[in-house]
């Protein structure tokens, strides 16, 4: 059975010839053979990412679950450390490096680098940190990743501590760019507008109005949102994210609304 990287290798090495050629003529532009190959070049993104959910679908054995005894901190919820380490295993996958075979070893070892995260506590600024120590300590390669922590503005209340988290107005477009991965944190919100809980996800692919995601508590089972853009106040806007009729979120009574309040990004850059 031929693996996921070897059928990238693959496609990717008859991409370079045949857009070699075209670039070779004079009847294709540059911009041209983008306009062509671009669909294939996401497909072969978007089959690594479903492939890999697949595989763990059949085996457990390539994501962590937050309820997992080695995942629970000692108070607060995993959620995020939970979405963090697999987020990088499936760096790992999409640059061609092996599987951490135990992944809990991965949060185990961020527990003990980062002893708050152990607590409980995880702010914007913790969760950045926490992707950036994953990414130096786990990937095992050289290439360069991108992090990108943004969060809507009136959710800092210590700013001088988040040095690493970019404050803005609006939260950009639910989207994910080639060689992305891509966690939002959302909150839990009341028809009062009170927030009552927060939850992190992890995003396994997205269209202009729906994401499909790897969530933390059942990361074997398919799931996915619906989602549209909404304002929260006068200065702030954000996506209403609509669980669909297998989301685990159907549970909340009518009206509650789930609201995105952050995303952290990392990118492979080269």
């Amino acid at each position: 059975m031929i693996s996921m990287n070897r059928l990238f290798k693959r496609n990717f090495n008859y991409l370079i010839v045949i857009t070699a050629f075209l670039f070779s003529t004079s009847a294709y532009s540059g911009n041209r053979c983008v306009e062509i190959f671009q669909p294939l070049i996401e497909k072969i993104q978007e089959s690594s990412l479903v492939s890999l959910h697949n595989r763990h679908q059949m085996s457990g054995d390539v994501f962590i679950n937050q309820k997992h005894e080695r995942a629970l901190p000692d108070k607060g919820g995993a959620c995020g450390p939970t979405c963090a380490v697999n987020m990088l295993q499936g760096l790992r996958h999409s640059i061609g490096v092996n599987l951490v075979k135990d992944p809990y070893m991965l949060i185990e070892d961020l527990y003990k680098a980062q002893p708050i995260l152990k607590q409980g506590g995880i702010s914007p600024q913790s969760m950045h940190e926490a992707l950036e120590y994953l990414i130096s300590s786990g990937l095992g390669t050289e290439r360069r990743i991108v992090v990108e922590s943004r969060v809507l503005d009136f959710l800092d209340q210590r700013r001088h501590s988040w040095a690493n988290v970019r404050l803005v107005n609006e939260i950009s477009p639910i989207k994910l760019n080639p060689n992305e991965f891509k966690i939002l944190f959302f909150g839990i919100i009341t028809p009062n507008g009170k927030r009552i809980d927060t939850h992190s996800i992890l995003v396994k692919n997205s269209t202009v109005d729906y994401l499909e995601v790897i969530e933390p508590n059942r990361p074997e089972e398919s799931m996915g949102f619906h989602f549209e853009r909404v304002k929260i106040n006068e200065s702030f806007n954000s996506f209403e994210l609509k669980p669909d009729e297998h989301n685990i979120f159907t549970k909340y009574p009518q009206g509650i609304r789930f609201i995105v309040l952050a995303e952290f990004s990392a990118r492979i850059a080269n």
